[in-house]
């Protein structure tokens, strides 16, 4: 992601930025610090509106859009959004995505370290040398891996793909199919947003580990695996927003900025 200027920072135009975790109320403080236009809005408050001359920004993580959303933002300029949504109804509005791949790494890293903070509040044994397995091996699961091995973790990797497994194993990692059982482990992470993790490979990771589900609704665990884990599954996505979402909001700016620079080089159809 490369460096916003001053003169890009003044370009944005007014923003209506969707109510949600910490993140958007910190993208609000930001842009306007950077002298521009930028408020919340809560599709749920009476009266709430989006003005002819705002752009509504769905901050990551914020969820499938309502009626009453799809309403409101066919009054603005368009949609700032980071991937295709299903949206109720139709949207007559530009739409454009931010999440360019300089983006998604940026989120991937913040993600990884919030990751790193949950590992080490769990306050039950060192990280150094515990065996952790990270599901997934894409910009989540590597910046996990990353993260999780540079504090002295041994790091497993399971995913379904042997190219990605190879990779891992590259890089210093057990690389393992989804479906390998090699004994409990203190920490497991997923990081595939698909329910893959059944009953019988939630019972493998032992009764003393901490499991952290990051991937975004409905997450990776069947219902049955779940049940088994009870709690000792968190499921915690959307964690930049969450952790540190002054930082969240930085890159956000900036993602926001280069892609309406770009002409919507990025934009989709959201409908």
């Amino acid at each position: 992601m490369t460096r916003m200027t001053g003169s890009e920072a003044s370009a944005l135009p007014p923003l209506a930025v969707l109510a949600g975790d910490p993140r958007a109320a910190a993208l609000v403080r930001r842009v306007c610090a950077l002298g521009n236009s930028a408020r919340l809005v809560d599709p749920e408050v009476p009266g709430a509106a989006i003005l002819s001359h705002e752009w509504l920004v769905l901050p990551p993580g914020s969820g499938a859009p309502s009626r009453r959303l799809a309403s409101m933002a066919n009054a603005g300029r368009g949609v700032l959004a980071p991937h295709p949504l299903p949206w109720p109804g139709d949207l007559r509005v530009p739409a454009v995505s931010y999440a360019g791949p300089a983006f998604l790494w940026a989120n991937a890293r913040l993600t990884a370290e919030g990751a790193l903070l949950w590992a080490l509040g769990g306050g039950r044994d060192s990280l150094w040398g515990a065996r952790v397995v990270v599901y997934g091996f894409g910009r989540v699961g590597l910046s996990v891996a990353l993260q999780l091995g540079g504090g002295g973790a041994r790091v497993t990797v399971r995913c379904r793909d042997p190219e990605e497994r190879g990779r891992a194993v590259v890089m210093g990692y057990e690389g393992e199919t989804l479906r390998a059982s090699s004994g409990p482990a203190v920490l497991v992470i997923n990081t595939i947003p698909a329910p893959i993790l059944d009953r019988v490979t939630c019972e493998a990771f032992g009764h003393a580990a901490r499991v952290l589900d990051l991937a975004s609704p409905p997450g990776g665990f069947l219902p049955e695996g779940a049940a088994i884990l009870g709690a000792q599954l968190e499921r915690r996505s959307g964690l930049p927003g969450q952790v540190a979402p002054e930082a969240a909001a930085r890159i956000l700016v900036q993602a926001l900025a280069e892609a309406l620079a770009s002409g919507g080089e990025h934009r989709t159809d959201l409908g």
